[in-house]
């Protein structure tokens, strides 16, 4: 070969290359437009399933951080109650992340009766660029559209979108092999669970069943890094409040019900809360009560130390006492006058 020849062949294949990647640019958002977040299309799917299957049962979704994800279990109901329960939560979401799935969620025509918000303080006052608290290779095109208005420099952000999708082959690899190829990756078994140890419901149990207080040390040493320090000094981030107002005002336009509700914790994790932080808390939750007159269900107590695998996420079987307990005095009861309030008309 010449050496004009192997230039020729050079450039030949990098721009095969170069078009390989601009068709899969074009394809892959119009084939699979959640290939880049597989938890929420395991949970569409999952959704639509049972309400094609159960289309008698009203239907309640749980948007929250990974304490809702494995804390609240409906398959532990028997029998099952006369509604449907979807969890979608999500490891690491605050307020910007369930607004994005709420919009995703009525666009993708799955209309709930009621919404339930987790409240988690660790994210609720976690400040930066949005950009920066939502992994954009999660996002498609539309979800730019949706957290454009919260960023302060939108053309950023979509820049850096851009930038994960010239390589968008490379970049969701491992969300185009979930159901093909998962040897090829078999140090990413963790992330594979992420969407893989669904249940049918959108539960992912904690990986123990039991947990000593030596274990439950060692799984929380990095709790202050992560969480305490924004619970110590704790103040609301405006565009996680804004994010929050935002979406409790859609649920009012679309007529869905609205609960706010905080997850337990282990005496451990409540203590990074200052009395300061504690006042701050308690003041904006009653602010949410008074300016939309949403109930909002603080449950951070409700369970003993022993239900926990680390000091915020529940073992399997604390999940199932918080899930009874939280259906039957903060599910059925608003689901049955939200029912009451459409036979007579009432307005919420």
């Amino acid at each position: 070969m010449t050496r004009g020849q192997a230039r020729s062949a050079l450039l030949f294949g990098a721009l095969a290359v170069a078009l390989i990647q601009v068709a899969l640019n074009l394809a892959l958002p119009a084939a699979c437009p959640y290939l880049g977040d597989p938890e929420y299309q395991v949970r569409l799917d999952s959704t639509r399933k049972q309400l094609l299957a159960h289309p008698e049962r009203p239907l309640a979704v749980v948007l929250g951080s990974s304490h809702a994800l494995t804390g609240l279990c409906p398959a532990a109901l028997d029998p099952q109650p006369p509604f449907l329960l979807m969890n979608f939560g999500h490891t690491n979401s605050g307020p910007i992340v369930e607004l994005l799935y709420l919009r995703r969620l009525l666009a993708d025509g799955v209309r709930p009766k009621h919404v339930y918000f987790e409240l988690m303080p660790g994210l609720l006052g976690k400040h930066g660029p949005v950009e920066c608290l939502v992994p954009l290779r999660r996002l498609g095109w539309p979800d730019l559209g949706i957290l454009a208005p919260y960023s302060e420099r939108p053309a950023r952000m979509y820049l850096e979108w851009v930038r994960w999708q010239t390589a968008s082959g490379y970049s969701l690899r491992m969300a185009l092999d979930r159901d093909g190829l998962p040897a090829w990756h078999p140090s990413d078994k963790v992330w594979q669970s992420y969407w893989r140890e669904l249940d049918v419901y959108g539960w992912r149990r904690f990986p123990r069943e039991s947990a000593t207080e030596q274990e439950r040390a060692y799984w929380s040493r990095n709790d202050y890094n992560l969480f305490g320090q924004y619970l110590h000094s704790f103040s609301v981030a405006p565009v996680q409040d804004r994010a929050l107002r935002d979406s409790i005002d859609l649920c009012r336009r679309e007529g869905i019900e609205v609960t706010l509700f905080l997850m337990p914790e282990a005496r451990r994790f409540q203590a990074f809360y200052s009395p300061a932080s504690e006042a701050t808390l308690a003041a904006y939750l009653q602010e949410l009560r008074d300016r939309f007159g949403v109930a909002v269900v603080d449950a951070r107590t409700w369970l003993a130390d022993e239900e926990f695998g680390d000091r915020h996420h529940l073992l399997p079987h604390g999940a199932e006492t918080f899930t009874r307990r939280f259906i039957a005095e903060v599910v059925a009861p608003r689901l049955k006058a939200a029912g009451q309030r459409q036979i007579t008309g009432d307005v919420p």
